[in-house]
């Protein structure tokens, strides 16, 4: 008798494409006490299940939550507070440029002047960005 192979598909799990192939490798000195850090945060969200650390730190790595910067509006109110201690400062300068009345004060008033205007216009649209939206 002849043996007759059957056509049989492998069994398993298909092949991954090559765009979800990891093949590039990462690597970053942490301090101990960021590497302390990181590994009670790793016990913490483990917490009996079975997640590996390296599938762990690409969750952790790929979290847009980790760029914590200065929220918009917070940032405004700062640009704000700045530029108004600003327009103070250069107020003053032109108090004392008046009370002296030296000859060339015309020019330096005026460019005073011209800078607290610009300030003072910035601050109105920063505060209405800032309200508005």
């Amino acid at each position: 008798m002849e043996n007759i192979r059957t056509a049989r598909n492998k069994g398993g799990r298909p092949a991954k494409i090559d765009s979800e192939r990891s093949t590039v490798k990462l690597n970053c000195w942490v301090t101990p006490v960021e590497n302390n850090r990181i590994q009670a945060k790793y016990l913490q969200i483990k917490a009996g299940k079975k997640l590996p650390f390296a599938q762990f730190l690409k969750q952790l790595v790929l979290s847009e939550k980790q760029t914590k910067g200065q929220k918009p509006d917070e940032l405004l109110l700062t640009i704000i507070i700045n530029l108004q201690e600003r327009g103070r400062q250069l107020q003053a300068i032109t108090d004392l440029i008046e009370e002296r009345k030296e000859s060339d004060q015309s020019i330096v008033k005026t460019k005073i002047s011209e800078e607290l205007l610009r300030i003072q216009t910035t601050i109105e649209q920063i505060t209405t960005w800032l309200y508005e939206s």
